[in-house]
């Protein structure tokens, strides 16, 4: 018998034997013995568990599996030794990282979906938890071909988290699929209700909008929420911009006039009502050709803008091609009584003396 065996021999005669491990380990790997290391090391895994030495049996079995991973490429070896250290220890960070992996490369989708359900019956960490249901969502739909599944997975994760956003687009993509849009939206109101950022709100009632615009058919619901993120957001021309393009793309901009007014009209901080009313003015021009309303959201925007000078131009430009002066000397006599530009008044004179 060569030294090695009597090494082997030695391990398996007492496994708990830490001098008997290193002789083996570093005999086998000094002779190119690997095979025979990872089924010397498996086996005083299984001996050490039945002895109720857990933690030295779980601690063999990851060598073990580390060398039919890393040198023999045994993947299917691989992840039964990590079963089997779950099985021993079920919270082993180590082994689930690995044995998900595995089952991954393996193409052993459904065992790594059941992996981590068994992870999530034993984890009492929401974020863990929200993780895992993102995982088997995506394993579900992606690999399994289960939307509904994935959608239900998804769902969870939305209820476990609902700040998290970056479930908004797995949940809208898998509720469109399965047919279960107004599902997503009441998850996506959840997320909503749970913002401080009012950016981030106005955001989802944008996205909430567009659902209610498009496949949800509920008009009266997307005006509300378009109102909510104009309001949320203070008016942001990103903001506006989008809304927008939802509009445009149903030539729905009488409606979407509509609800500016009404927004601009809620409004108590100068700029943002001076934006909106200058949107409100360019929707009407351009998009709806009714100008004499251009005209009036603009004389309304200078009330908050006496100073603005290209304001004060769009009003005579528009003035002048409806053959309204007295719009137009209306508005520059409220600028010139109101701003504190001694220049600027002393150029809207000079602009109203042509009128005359």
């Amino acid at each position: 018998m060569s030294l090695l065996a009597e090494h082997f021999e030695a391990l398996k005669r007492d496994p708990t034997s830490e001098s008997a491990a290193a002789l083996v380990r570093d005999g086998a790997r000094h002779d190119g013995a690997l095979l025979e290391l990872a089924e010397a090391f498996a086996d005083r895994g299984q001996q050490l568990a039945r002895r109720g030495l857990s933690d030295r049996a779980v601690n063999a079995y990851v060598e073990a599996a580390l060398v039919y991973e890393e040198d023999l490429e045994d993947l299917d070896a691989a992840a039964k030794l990590y079963s089997k250290v779950l099985d021993l220890e079920g919270n082993h960070r180590r082994a689930l990282f690995a044995l998900g992996l595995l089952l991954y490369d393996l193409g052993r989708f459904r065992d790594l979906v059941e992996l981590y359900r068994q992870r999530l019956e034993r984890s009492t960490d929401e974020g863990e938890r929200t993780t895992l249901f993102l995982y088997v969502a995506e394993i579900l739909s992606e690999k399994l071909g289960d939307d509904s599944g994935a959608f239900e997975a998804a769902l969870s994760a939305s209820r476990l988290a609902p700040r998290n956003l970056r479930i908004i687009s797995r949940l809208e993509r898998l509720g469109e699929r399965t047919g279960r849009l107004s599902e997503v939206a009441v998850a996506i109101g959840d997320l909503a209700m749970n913002q401080e950022d009012p950016r981030v709100r106005a955001a989802l009632s944008l996205r909430l909008a567009e659902l209610h615009m498009g496949p949800l058919e509920d008009k009266e619901r997307a005006l509300a929420y378009f109102r909510a993120a104009i309001l949320d957001d203070g008016g942001s021309p990103e903001i506006l911009s989008e809304v927008q393009d939802v509009f445009r793309e149903r030539a729905r901009f009488d409606e979407l006039a509509s609800l500016l007014e009404d927004v601009a009209r809620d409004r108590r901080v100068d700029p943002q009502r001076v934006r909106l009313e200058r949107e409100l003015a360019r929707i009407y021009e351009y998009e709806l050709g009714d100008k004499r309303r251009a005209l009036h959201a603009l004389t309304r925007a200078v009330k908050s803008a006496t100073d603005d000078r290209d304001l004060l131009e769009e009003i005579l430009r528009l003035g002048t091609a409806l053959k309204d002066k007295a719009t137009v000397a209306a508005a520059f006599e409220e600028a010139i009584e109101r701003s504190h530009n001694a220049l600027l008044k002393t150029y809207w004179r000079l602009k109203l003396s042509h009128l005359s």
